[in-house]
Protein backbone atom coordinates (compact mmCIF):
# COMPACT_ATOMS: atom_id res chain seq x y z
CA UNK A 1 0.00 0.00 0.00
CA UNK A 2 1.32 3.61 -0.99
CA UNK A 3 0.22 6.42 0.34
CA UNK A 4 1.48 9.86 2.15
CA UNK A 5 1.09 8.49 5.24
CA UNK A 6 3.21 4.99 5.33
CA UNK A 7 5.06 5.65 2.10
CA UNK A 8 7.40 8.05 4.09
CA UNK A 9 11.15 8.93 2.50
CA UNK A 10 13.34 7.02 5.48
CA UNK A 11 15.49 9.21 7.48
CA UNK A 12 16.57 9.40 11.05
CA UNK A 13 13.85 12.05 12.35
CA UNK A 14 11.25 9.63 10.53
CA UNK A 15 12.54 6.44 11.16
CA UNK A 16 10.18 5.95 14.36
CA UNK A 17 6.69 7.02 12.40
CA UNK A 18 7.44 4.56 9.21
CA UNK A 19 8.17 1.57 11.75
CA UNK A 20 5.03 2.15 13.15
CA UNK A 21 3.01 2.65 10.48
CA UNK A 22 4.54 -0.28 8.65
CA UNK A 23 3.78 -2.47 11.49
CA UNK A 24 0.06 -1.13 12.02
CA UNK A 25 -0.39 -1.81 8.03
CA UNK A 26 1.42 -5.66 8.36
CA UNK A 27 -1.23 -6.35 11.51
CA UNK A 28 -3.84 -5.25 9.58
CA UNK A 29 -3.18 -6.95 6.63
CA UNK A 30 -2.99 -9.88 8.75
CA UNK A 31 -6.53 -9.95 10.32
CA UNK A 32 -8.47 -7.95 8.51
CA UNK A 33 -9.55 -11.70 6.88
CA UNK A 34 -11.34 -11.92 10.54
CA UNK A 35 -13.25 -8.24 10.21
CA UNK A 36 -17.07 -8.94 9.25
CA UNK A 37 -20.05 -6.72 8.64
CA UNK A 38 -20.11 -2.81 9.84
CA UNK A 39 -16.47 -1.48 10.84
CA UNK A 40 -15.65 1.69 12.48
CA UNK A 41 -12.67 3.46 12.07
CA UNK A 42 -12.14 5.29 15.27
CA UNK A 43 -9.62 8.97 14.91
CA UNK A 44 -9.35 7.53 11.28
CA UNK A 45 -7.45 10.76 10.11
CA UNK A 46 -6.35 10.49 6.37
CA UNK A 47 -7.61 6.82 6.32
CA UNK A 48 -4.59 5.18 5.53
CA UNK A 49 -5.91 1.51 6.07
CA UNK A 50 -9.46 1.98 4.60
CA UNK A 51 -7.90 0.00 0.97
CA UNK A 52 -6.33 -2.61 2.57
CA UNK A 53 -9.46 -3.06 4.93
CA UNK A 54 -12.12 -3.06 2.20
CA UNK A 55 -10.47 -5.57 0.33
CA UNK A 56 -12.43 -7.82 2.51
CA UNK A 57 -15.24 -8.84 0.99
CA UNK A 58 -17.05 -9.42 4.19
CA UNK A 59 -16.70 -6.05 5.28
CA UNK A 60 -20.30 -4.17 4.77
CA UNK A 61 -19.30 -0.81 5.48
CA UNK A 62 -16.84 1.29 6.37
CA UNK A 63 -17.59 4.16 9.06
CA UNK A 64 -14.57 6.94 9.43
CA UNK A 65 -14.77 9.04 12.64
CA UNK A 66 -12.12 11.97 13.67
CA UNK A 67 -12.21 14.46 16.50
CA UNK A 68 -13.83 17.24 15.57
CA UNK A 69 -10.15 19.47 15.76
CA UNK A 70 -8.16 16.72 13.98
CA UNK A 71 -6.75 17.22 10.92
CA UNK A 72 -6.92 19.74 8.03
CA UNK A 73 -8.30 17.13 4.92
CA UNK A 74 -7.18 17.99 1.30
CA UNK A 75 -9.71 15.62 -0.67
CA UNK A 76 -11.00 13.30 1.55
CA UNK A 77 -12.47 13.78 5.44
CA UNK A 78 -14.52 11.52 8.16
CA UNK A 79 -18.21 10.40 7.40
CA UNK A 80 -18.35 12.02 11.36
CA UNK A 81 -16.86 14.44 13.45
CA UNK A 82 -17.19 13.71 17.39
CA UNK A 83 -16.17 15.65 20.57
CA UNK A 84 -13.71 13.15 21.68
CA UNK A 85 -16.75 12.15 24.66
CA UNK A 86 -19.36 10.30 23.23
CA UNK A 87 -19.22 8.61 19.91
CA UNK A 88 -22.46 9.77 17.40
CA UNK A 89 -24.20 6.45 17.05
CA UNK A 90 -26.04 4.48 19.10
CA UNK A 91 -25.21 1.08 20.93
CA UNK A 92 -24.03 -1.83 18.85
CA UNK A 93 -23.89 -0.33 15.76
CA UNK A 94 -20.14 -1.92 14.85
CA UNK A 95 -19.18 -5.62 14.49
CA UNK A 96 -15.44 -3.78 14.18
CA UNK A 97 -13.92 -0.85 15.91
CA UNK A 98 -10.64 0.07 14.21
CA UNK A 99 -8.60 2.50 16.64
CA UNK A 100 -4.74 2.88 15.73
CA UNK A 101 -2.57 5.56 17.13
CA UNK A 102 -5.40 7.09 19.00
CA UNK A 103 -5.13 6.21 22.91
CA UNK A 104 -1.72 8.31 23.41
CA UNK A 105 -4.07 10.92 22.59
CA UNK A 106 -7.25 10.28 24.47
CA UNK A 107 -7.51 12.61 27.64
CA UNK A 108 -9.21 9.92 29.25
CA UNK A 109 -8.83 6.47 28.47
CA UNK A 110 -11.36 4.95 30.19
CA UNK A 111 -14.41 6.91 28.83
CA UNK A 112 -12.74 6.22 25.52
CA UNK A 113 -13.30 2.85 25.75
CA UNK A 114 -16.32 2.18 27.13
CA UNK A 115 -17.71 4.34 23.89
CA UNK A 116 -15.82 1.67 22.11
CA UNK A 117 -17.74 -0.89 23.93
CA UNK A 118 -21.28 1.00 23.35
CA UNK A 119 -20.73 0.38 20.01
CA UNK A 120 -19.92 -2.64 19.30
CA UNK A 121 -22.12 -5.14 18.62
CA UNK A 122 -22.13 -8.24 21.24
CA UNK A 123 -18.85 -10.44 20.69
CA UNK A 124 -17.17 -7.60 18.21
CA UNK A 125 -13.81 -6.85 17.58
CA UNK A 126 -11.51 -3.93 18.63
CA UNK A 127 -8.20 -3.83 17.08
CA UNK A 128 -5.89 -1.07 18.64
CA UNK A 129 -2.42 -0.04 18.16
CA UNK A 130 -1.02 1.95 21.17
CA UNK A 131 2.47 3.21 20.71
CA UNK A 132 4.67 4.55 23.79
CA UNK A 133 4.75 8.44 23.50
CA UNK A 134 7.43 8.71 26.25
CA UNK A 135 10.62 8.91 24.60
Amino acid sequence: MVNQFTDLRLSTHILESYVIRNEIFEAISVVKHSFRGKVLDSGCGIMPYKKVILENKEITSYVALDIESGLSYDDVGPDFCWNGLTMPFENDTFEVVLSTEVLEHVLNPDIYLLDVKRVLKPGGGFFKAIFNVIT
